[in-house]
């Protein structure tokens, strides 16, 4: 059997992938870069954005920065990986922040994996990071799954992080060179804290909603609809939905109203 060295080789000259070897979603990512005519041996010509931009986008996402820090520091002991480098990315792969082991740091500067940098699989090629980013799910990418060669040393492992409406807003990754016997229990760390992450966003999703709608009621309903501010129904009063459940249901779907959610911002109140 090939090693994966072998496999990497292979394909890189000939375009050919033992499916045996390497798992399915490495062989995607690798027809993806070949398709985007990522070169596999570049190393030092990595595309970065701008210290103002990189600048914003951590302001945007200190909440996310501090979360990460805090959880990291929490869970560290159900980490087991040596000599560990935590890399925090925004939605479109940007680095904006990690942190360390000394060595495996030094090393990934030295072929750009540091703050500014754009790792997303049409910059670099299969990786951690931008597979995640892609596919939206967590991964593994070990040391020749790498697309690129500059990256072989490494073993990554990446979950998306997603806000309260469970949209991808960020990537965490844990990188090392060390050998790594158990994968997957980092993949289920990682997750843990990318879980706890949202639920944060849950939680003050929810307290900022309530916030809303108590100043959006200036005086009492006593009968009519409420919606939020993303126009779902919350609160229906009891005269109201006596009422409506007797009339003409197509009329009040031409009204903006269902039973889920409004069309429409709607505040129906008796004068």
């Amino acid at each position: 059997m090939f090693t994966k060295k072998q496999v990497w080789e292979t394909y890189i000259t000939a375009q050919h992938v033992d499916a045996t070897v390497v798992p399915q979603r490495i062989a995607e990512s690798w027809d993806y870069c070949s398709k985007k005519n990522v070169n596999p041996y570049l190393s030092y010509e990595l595309d970065e954005v701008p210290q103002p931009t990189l600048t914003l986008v951590r302001k945007e996402l200190q909440q996310v920065i501090r979360l990460v820090k805090d959880e990291i520091f929490r869970l560290s002991d159900f980490f087991y990986v040596k000599k560990p480098l935590f890399v925090l990315t925004d939605a479109k792969g940007v680095i904006i922040w990690r942190d360390g082991h000394h060595e495996t740091r030094d090393q990934a500067t030295s072929i750009k994996f540091h703050e500014g940098s754009i790792w997303t699989e049409d910059a670099v090629g299969t990786n951690a990071i931008g597979v995640a980013i892609r596919t939206e799910q967590p991964v593994v990418v070990t040391q020749y799954e790498h697309f690129s060669k500059a990256s072989h040393p490494f073993t990554c492992t990446t979950s998306p992080i997603l806000d309260a409406n469970d949209h991808p807003i960020a990537t965490l990754t844990v990188s090392t060179m060390e050998h790594v016997n158990e994968s997957q229990y980092t993949l289920i760390a990682l997750q843990v804290i990318t879980k706890n992450i949202q639920n944060e966003f849950k939680k003050e999703a929810i307290t900022t909603k309530k916030r809303e709608l108590l100043e959006a009621i200036g005086s009492p309903v006593t009968r009519g609809v409420i919606c939020d501010k993303d126009n779902n129904i919350v609160a229906v009063s009891k005269e109201f939905e006596e009422e409506s459940l007797s009339k003409d249901q197509n009329m009040l779907v031409s009204k903006g109203f269902n039973k889920i959610t409004l069309i429409f911002r709607y505040f129906y109140q008796s004068g």
